[in-house]
């Protein structure tokens, strides 16, 4: 299992979250231990217009965010059958995954110094206004 503490702060591609891995990670965070099929369930609601991911995608994130050191997996209750299934958990706290990425956002893409802030800055209050 991952140490609860662990915050990634190595800024390298391996350990940035894909926009699939980071609604696996932020769901799990809200959510708490949950399997894969439990997931899938929590991402595509009954009625929902959207089509849910597959099984295989959402166990594929999971495991790669198991990797990445953001995730741990939980002992299987039994070696098979509806028990054998895996409890994914978040390892690192939200706060400081957000505050990780935010900081690599910032790295790569505000180079044009105070007036990329400003217009990212412009962004971020538009999108809490809209």
């Amino acid at each position: 299992m991952g140490d609860p503490t662990a915050v990634p702060t190595d800024s390298s591609e391996a350990l940035f979250l894909s926009p699939g891995e980071w609604r696996i990670f932020s769901l799990l965070v809200r959510c708490g231990p949950l399997t894969v099929r439990q997931m899938l369930g929590e991402l595509a609601p009954a009625g929902s217009e959207t089509a849910a991911p597959s099984y295989t995608t959402i166990s594929t994130l999971a495991q790669r965010l198991v990797a990445k050191g953001y995730l741990s997996e939980g002992p299987k209750a039994a070696s098979s059958g509806p028990a054998s299934a895996v409890i994914f958990s978040p390892c690192v706290p939200y706060d400081e995954a957000l505050r990780h990425h935010t900081e690599r956002f910032l790295s790569q893409y505000a180079l044009g110094g105070p007036d990329d802030l400003r217009r990212i800055r412009q962004v971020i209050e538009h999108n809490l206004l809209g």
